[in-house]
Order: C-alpha cells, then sequence, then structure tokens
C-alpha cells in the first residue's frame, strides 16, 4: 500500500469514495443540484466539485491509498480557522455536520475516509487515518461520524478519538437507522496526546 497525495485526475474517485463516506449524502446532495439545473449529474457534480471547487474539500486536500496502482480509499482532511463560522448551509440535511465542523474550530477536520469494498480489511482506513493525525501537525483532529457507524467508531476510539458532541440526524433518505452525528476527537500533542 502506498498513500500519496491526491491529485486532479483523482477528482471521480474522490467523489465515489466521498459518497461512500457520507452514506449517500453527497450524491443526495448532487441530485438536488440537477433538480435546480446546476447539474447534469449527481456524481458529475461531485467530481467537478472536487477537481474544481474552491471549497477545501478539494483534491488538493486529499490523500488516496492505492494498492497495485488502483485507488483503494482516500481521507481528505484540512486545518480549520480559529473562531470558525460555518455559514449557513444551503440544504437544511446538513445544519446539524456544519454545527459540529464549528466545534472543531482551531483543529484539523477530517472531513472524509472511505475505502473501496474490495480493498477492505487490510488496514487501508486505519493507515489514512493516521496519515491525516501526521498531517494535522500535532493539532486536535476532528471527523463526524454517524451514530449507527459501529465499525468505523470502534477504529476512531482506538486510535485515541473520543466522541464529544452530537447533533440529532436529519434524514434524507428513507434507510437510515442513524440518530445522531457525533463529533469525533483526538486530542492535540499540547494536550497530551502522544499516540
Amino acid at each position: 500500500m502506498h498513500i500519496r497525495p491526491a491529485t486532479i485526475g483523482d477528482s471521480a474517485d474522490l467523489a465515489i469514495l466521498d459518497d461512500m463516506a457520507g452514506h449517500g449524502l453527497p450524491s443526495w446532495l448532487g441530485a438536488r443540484a440537477v433538480a435546480r439545473g446546476e447539474a447534469g449529474h449527481a456524481f458529475d457534480w461531485l467530481r467537478t466539485g472536487y477537481a474544481h471547487g474552491d471549497g477545501p474539500a478539494n483534491w488538493t486536500n486529499g490523500h488516496v491509498a492505492e494498492i497495485g496502482g488502483e485507488v483503494a480509499g482516500m481521507a481528505v482532511g484540512y486545518p480549520l480557522a480559529d473562531g470558525l463560522d460555518p455559514p449557513a448551509p444551503a440544504e437544511p440535511v446538513l445544519e446539524p455536520v456544519f454545527g459540529l465542523f464549528g466545534r472543531a474550530a482551531g483543529g484539523w477536520l477530517i472531513d472524509a475516509l472511505a475505502v473501496y469494498w474490495p480493498f477492505r480489511k487490510r488496514g487501508i482506513a486505519r493507515a489514512l487515518l493516521r496519515d491525516q493525525v501526521r498531517r494535522a501537525g500535532g493539532r486536535a483532529t476532528h471527523l463526524v461520524v454517524s451514530d449507527d457507524n459501529l465499525g468505523a467508531i470502534a477504529l476512531y476510539e482506538s486510535e485515541g478519538f473520543e466522541p464529544v458532541a452530537r447533533e440529532a440526524f436529519i434524514a434524507y433518505l428513507t434507510t437510515h437507522t442513524t440518530r445522531d452525528w457525533l463529533l469525533m476527537r483526538r486530542a492535540s500533542d499540547q494536550e497530551g496526546f502522544h499516540g
């Protein structure tokens, strides 16, 4: 396995993996953009956002894990400014997530982390998580996860993350069993975490 910075050519993989990490929320948002006439297809909207978007969730903040020259997984992370007051989201389903992002101000945010199904159970998610913690440069590291994603929560806890806040989940698909979004945090080196 090799972890490297993403390139603009990885934008399609980043979009697909982001949708996996977000349990379909990114493609749901893309479908809403299509309905508004802002895109022709949900995944094209996502890919374009990763390739040419001006927000922090773009290819320049991504790292990909490769096996045999094939993208196996990805993580997207970036610093959040102190005193961050996230803008009001365009869709109400994002309000709880943005609220949790605001509580991570001054730290590093892992916005998305996912591994393609055929590559799971090989330690790739753990390696990408550790890579993000290294990229945080000693800052507190945060991520948001759904409360029913027990496998991911167990992984994060095994790497020193603890739940520190929660917001009620607003359903966007009828198949969800999620009740809350959880903000998980790994202490900064200055706070005494030296994992």
